[in-house]
């Protein structure tokens, strides 16, 4: 079975299991439902559940977090981060180019799986996320940054330069004029430190330069040749 990445710090913790699953685990597309479900199988039982206990919602890049307590029931609902005190669930968020989080408190059994794409982190969801597990009674949360989009292969425009003008130092010049290249990962964390997160582990590869390993949308917009997809990000208590 091929393998998939943990962050070190989330290892540390025995009763937690997660992982960033590379495309070697198979697609994630709206589009092909029967392999989609098929990659879902395999990776609940490379983590030791049922496909029945993979949780993910549907993704809107929102600032939507929830807290989820069982296997949904019907249609998933609409948020970018899913919370949980309980054992056995896993909690997922899909990404081809966002910043996928999985957080754990290392006092409490309590996790989340977070989708921070620039909207989201931008309308706040790590903040509501860090906020929802608090209320539970999380202490000392730990953040792992999974494989994302890199500034150097993330162009934007001037119009998107001047939305997040505010934070620019997340910019440096790009190599088109009126163009720049936009640090995301980096700027997730900023938003994770200022929540008061203090251990956080960055993002260990780049989507879109690692097509091995990892579906990229951008890249996909780019080559359109190549089969859309998405990576998978998991974590849960055991």
């Amino acid at each position: 079975m091929p393998t998939y990445l943990t962050a070190p710090s989330l290892s540390h913790l025995p009763t937690i299991k997660h992982g960033f699953f590379t495309r070697q685990y198979g697609i994630f597309y709206k589009g092909d439902l029967e392999r989609s479900e098929l990659s879902r199988h395999v990776i609940a039982k490379a983590l030791g559940a049922s496909s029945g206990r993979l949780l993910g919602p549907r993704q809107i890049h929102s600032a939507t977090a929830l807290v989820v307590d069982a296997p949904f029931s019907g249609e998933h609902p609409q948020a970018d981060a899913l919370v949980t005190t309980t054992k056995g669930l896993l909690l997922s968020v899909q990404t081809a180019d966002c910043v996928p989080i999985l957080l754990a408190s290392d006092r409490t059994d309590i996790v989340a799986a977070v989708h921070a794409g620039w909207r989201g982190a931008y309308a706040g969801i790590v903040e509501n996320t860090v906020a929802l597990m608090n209320k539970l009674g999380a202490r000392r949360l730990l953040a792992a940054l999974g494989p994302c989009i890199w500034q150097d292969s993330y162009e934007v425009g001037e119009e998107f330069y001047q939305q997040l003008g505010p934070n620019s130092s997340f910019f440096v010049a790009g190599h088109r004029a009126n163009h720049w290249q936009f640090d995301l990962p980096a700027y997730v964390i900023s938003r994770l430190q200022q929540c008061g997160v203090e251990l956080i582990e960055p993002s260990p590869a780049d989507t879109y330069s690692n097509k091995d390993l990892y579906f990229s949308y951008r890249r996909y917009t780019h080559h359109c040749s190549e089969e859309p997809g998405g990576n998978l990000s998991v974590i849960g208590i055991f």
